[in-house]
């Protein structure tokens, strides 16, 4: 689990360096396309959330975070608001409901294969550091959200509390 907990933690750190970093101009695909790993990454974290969710019986958010500080549990709360507004007002009025690409060897902002504007180099990479920013702000409540959960678990697995609770219950399902 402390595993997990160091690959959500640098997730968490690396997409709010890439999210950030569209604010000063900069459009991390041009840096690097290796930026996606991120995109991948996000599964050895969310998978073991939905499993320790299970554990828990489909209990609620409070209960996969006890042992949380709730500063962590704040966090996990605005990146979650964050996401929707920042995808929503990243493609409807920043992209203006479009995405950069290059086709037919033209640089475009389209919307399903239909053009919505011919884009100069600049405009280009700009369009680009929207796109980053829309998907970088659900990496960042994803990557947090696997932050918060895992180190509860773990620090609620150092506890007597959390170790008696689970003996009960182990005891329990074995009647």
């Amino acid at each position: 689990m402390r595993i997990l907990l160091i690959i959500a933690a640098a997730g968490l750190v690396a997409s709010c360096f890439v999210h950030f970093s569209t604010f000063l101009g900069v459009n991390p695909l041009a840096v690097g396309p290796a930026v996606f790993i991120l995109h991948v990454l996000i599964v050895l974290v969310v998978l073991p959330v939905v499993v320790v969710h299970r554990k828990f019986k489909g209990k609620g958010f409070d209960e996969l975070t006890r042992y949380a500080p709730s500063w962590m549990k704040r966090m996990c709360w605005v990146f979650f608001l964050y996401a929707f507004f920042n995808f929503f007002f990243t493609g409807l009025v920043l992209s203006k409901g479009g995405t950069a690409d290059v086709m037919d060897g033209r640089k475009v902002l389209e919307n399903r294969g239909k053009i919505i504007k011919e884009l100069t180099e600049e405009e280009f990479q700009r369009y680009q550091g929207y796109d980053a920013r829309a998907y970088s702000g659900h990496w960042m409540f994803f990557y947090g959200l696997g932050t918060v959960v895992f180190y509860s678990y773990l620090r609620g697995a150092n506890s007597s509390k959390r170790i008696e609770g689970d003996l009960e219950e182990a005891g329990r399902a074995s009647l």
